[in-house]
């Protein structure tokens, strides 16, 4: 992974020496957060969160598609003693082509475009029976790499982003999946949605190995002035060292074309 990301870097300062057209941007993310959950399950804690979440960065664009960002992210949880949660650095690579872009480093931020749903608010805009959606509020920085691909039929969203290194203490922790979709005709788009947790490392024997896993499926009815979605999902999760439990969720949902 380290030599994939020297290449691209090469690369980019290459073209950029060549063009020598670079620009600086100063962009501000702003994110203000609120959630009530009134119940409990094996898969989430009855919380209310409210917090803020902000980042600053420089983007120097290389060239026209090539961006390095650099900046400060912090997350502030209305009433906690810590003036901020978390603080981190932004350092991401960017690289964009007429229907893709891959990032390597801190993700984006959530932007406003999205639809309002829990099956669109969470980091990845996956169904909630796959990742919790205020994932987007108690953990919005996340540090990886993404590559998103807007095609005229065919639509995904890759991601893998780390949670934690493997130490003495704990092993490591990171996430990934895809979210794609399909478009059969103007009426109908196939999407599946795919979402997996991995604690492990070889370094340290620090815990259990162990992985979470879930995929979703189903189908998505476009009319003139809404999509209907209906979607089946298939879970495992790890409760405890030696068990686990699996289930099925399936339901609707309505959202903007």
């Amino acid at each position: 992974m380290p030599s994939v990301a020297g290449v691209l870097l090469g690369m980019s300062l290459l073209s950029s020496n060549v063009s020598a057209q670079e620009q600086l941007t100063i962009r501000s993310d702003f994110l203000f957060y609120g959630d009530n959950t009134e119940f409990k399950n094996p898969f989430r804690e009855g919380e209310t969160i409210f917090g803020a979440a902000a980042r600053v960065a420089a983007e120097i664009g290389l060239n026209d598609r090539v961006t390095i960002s650099a900046g400060v992210f912090g997350n502030q949880r209305f009433g906690s003693d810590d003036a901020f949660e978390l603080v981190r650095p932004v350092l991401s690579l960017t690289v964009r082509g007429r229907r893709s872009s891959f990032v390597f480093g801190t993700l984006p931020a959530q932007t406003s475009a999205i639809d309002i749903g829990p099956d669109l608010g969470g980091p990845h805009a996956l169904l909630p029976a796959l990742q919790r959606e205020t994932l987007s509020f108690d953990r919005p920085y996340e540090p990886g790499l993404a590559w998103t691909f807007e095609g005229s039929k065919l639509r995904h969203h890759f991601w893998l982003e780390w949670q934690q290194l493997n130490t003495s203490e704990h092993r490591e922790r990171f996430d990934g999946g895809i979210r794609t979709s399909y478009r059969l005709s103007d009426l109908v788009a196939i999407p599946v949605q795919l979402h997996v947790v991995h604690e492990g490392g070889q370094l340290y024997d620090s815990g259990v190995v162990r992985d979470s896993s879930a995929v979703a499926t189903g189908a998505t009815l476009f009319t003139r002035c809404r999509s209907i979605c209906w979607r089946s999902a298939r879970y495992t999760c790890p409760i405890a060292a030696n068990r686990i439990s699996a289930g099925t969720v399936s339901g609707f949902s309505a959202a903007q074309p």
